[in-house]
């Protein structure tokens, strides 16, 4: 047995009357459902009527406009990223590993390295 309860997307309101609506970008090929009631609707509602209407004036708020744009002028040198050494052992010697770097171990060495942790 399948219960099926349809709820608007915003107030979640299963008592409410719902419309489904898909909304998908042009061109997009795809879209979205969402399932609203008559309170949550109405700006999609406008919308619509609008566009049948013909309207094309957007009620959407405009995107802001960009600043204008600097006049070109030099352009700041790029940074050089600082070079790494490779840390040096005991005896001097570079071990060619980066710093901070985790070493690889085969499973013989861990179990070594537990072993010694426990005395």
């Amino acid at each position: 047995m399948k219960i099926e309860v349809t709820a608007c997307n915003v107030c979640r309101d299963p008592g409410r009357q719902t419309t489904e609506f898909t909304i998908a970008e042009a061109g997009a090929g795809r879209g979205v459902k969402v399932d609203l009631c008559d309170e949550h609707s109405t700006h999609v509602r406008e919308l619509i009527a609008g566009a049948r209407n013909g309207e094309t004036r957007s009620r959407v708020a405009a995107p802001r406009q960009r600043a204008a744009a600097k006049a070109p002028g030099k352009k700041a040198p790029a940074k050089k990223a600082a070079a790494r050494k490779a840390p040096v052992t005991s005896d001097g010697s570079s071990d060619g590993r980066r710093q901070g770097a985790t070493p690889i171990m085969t499973l013989a060495e861990i179990e070594a390295a537990k072993a010694a942790a426990r005395q």
